[in-house]
């Protein structure tokens, strides 16, 4: 009899803990189909993340050539208008320039002739032509 109830006693055990290793099995399956679901899904992201980038890499290479060209029209025509306004600056150099050299003369002329009223007054308005033509 003791030795039927340690057989039974053993039974019990053994159906224990194959009970147990057949949850351990069980709950090891379970966590690698988990994993395995879980690897799928981030490689998944990865395949996802990958075509986005690709994308945006392809969007970029097509931009760049488009901004590039863009660089270059807006720094030609920041050039040109550097240009044009250094030009339009000589050109104001220039006129004030003829200006000053016709006053300048007209008075050279006035004061070789002979010395009159006529002649002194229209020399003071010259000159005064001449220092207002300076100051500008």
């Amino acid at each position: 009899a003791a030795l039927a109830a340690q057989a039974k006693q053993q039974l019990a055990e053994t159906q224990r803990a194959e009970n147990d290793d057949n949850q351990a099995v069980g709950r090891e399956k379970a966590m690698m189909a988990t994993q395995q679901t879980q690897a799928k899904d981030e490689m998944a992201q990865s395949q996802q993340l990958l075509t986005k980038t690709a994308g945006i890499e392809k969007t970029v290479a097509q931009l760049t050539p488009i901004v590039s060209d863009l660089r270059a029209a807006y720094l030609h025509e920041q050039r040109t208008a550097i240009q044009k306004g250094l030009v339009s600056q000589d050109q104001k150099r220039e006129d004030a320039r003829d200006t000053l050299n016709k006053y300048i003369r007209q008075r050279e002329r006035i004061q070789q002739l002979p010395k009159s009223k006529k002649h002194a007054a229209q020399l003071k308005k010259i000159s005064a032509e001449l220092k207002a033509a300076q100051k500008t």
